[in-house]
């Protein structure tokens, strides 16, 4: 699967769906802001010379679905 939607992750918890693989959109919003913040305040974002921010997706499955799901949700204010 893909993504994190919360019928993903409980089928990933229920064993019905191996895994899914997400891609961190609260960590985009992160280094959006961070970037855009440090450029405002006239100081060096430290963009890579490829002008690449890498923000790499992660692999979820049965073994860290309950921790990634947990921590989603506090993101999410639940």
């Amino acid at each position: 699967c893909f993504d994190e939607e919360e019928d993903t992750l409980q089928g990933v918890q229920d064993g019905l769906i191996y895994g899914t693989v997400v891609q961190q959109p609260y960590l985009f919003g992160y280094e959006a802001v961070r970037v855009l913040s440090q450029i405002a305040r006239g100081e060096d974002p430290k963009i890579p010379e490829n002008k690449i921010i890498d923000v790499p997706v992660r692999k979820i499955n049965k073994d860290n679905v309950k921790e990634f799901w947990s921590d989603l949700k506090k993101l999410r204010g639940k």
